[in-house]
């Protein structure tokens, strides 16, 4: 399986091909941490419970090997093959079943999308303090996907690679190259005949 995940600035107004400052930081720190980050930014309340969250249905899909191509805003800059989440600090990790959050109804927040803080709903029940500290959930049935809440207020959401490998050429997107084009999730399947034509 080959998958397409995005990184778009919320705020972005147009879908040209210039990268905004956010998309640029982003790119760069997912080519530093070899990982595909899969969140929209919660720095403004605006966004601290948007969407995130189309996206948790198709993690549990994504197995070690499978090829991750990563696209900022209309371009595809990269691939790279899923590996499972790297060796995390014991005190920090949270370990959960993914499935468990996506189906359950409480987590949603109007139209089917999940809240951006779904992946917690349990730690209240533990004691835990979801809004303060530094954490680290995995999960049984997502091998590849972290969920993390760090120190700076920002939520993370990534996708493991083994290395990213730049493309030669940046690929422009088009529907015809996903399997399900009108499906507006950051986490797309793309068709094996267009991925041959990547360089």
């Amino acid at each position: 399986m080959s998958l397409c995940i995005m990184i778009k600035d919320p705020y972005r107004l147009a879908s040209n091909g210039l990268f905004t400052d956010l998309e640029m930081s982003l790119w760069k720190d997912a080519k530093i941490n070899n990982y595909a980050p899969l969140y929209q930014y919660y720095s403004n309340d605006k966004y601290k419970n948007s969407v995130v969250t189309k996206s948790l249905k198709p993690i549990l899909n994504i197995n070690p090997g499978d090829y991750i191509y990563l696209r900022v805003n209309n371009l595809i800059m990269a691939k790279g093959k899923a590996i499972v989440v790297p060796t995390q600090d014991s005190d920090s990790v949270i370990n959960e079943n993914l499935a468990s959050v996506v189906n359950n109804s409480t987590n949603l927040n109007g139209r089917n999308r999940f809240r951006a803080d779904s992946c917690l709903t349990t730690l209240q029940s533990s004691g835990t303090n979801n809004r303060r500290g530094n954490w680290v959930m995995l999960f049984d049935d997502a091998p590849c996907f972290l969920h993390s809440r760090a120190f700076d207020n920002h939520w993370g959401q990534h996708i493991y690679v083994e290395k990213w490998e730049e493309l030669e050429r940046p690929v422009l997107v088009k529907a015809n190259m996903f399997i399900s084009p009108n499906n507006n999730s950051a986490i797309k399947e793309l068709k094996e005949a267009a991925t041959a034509s990547f360089k």
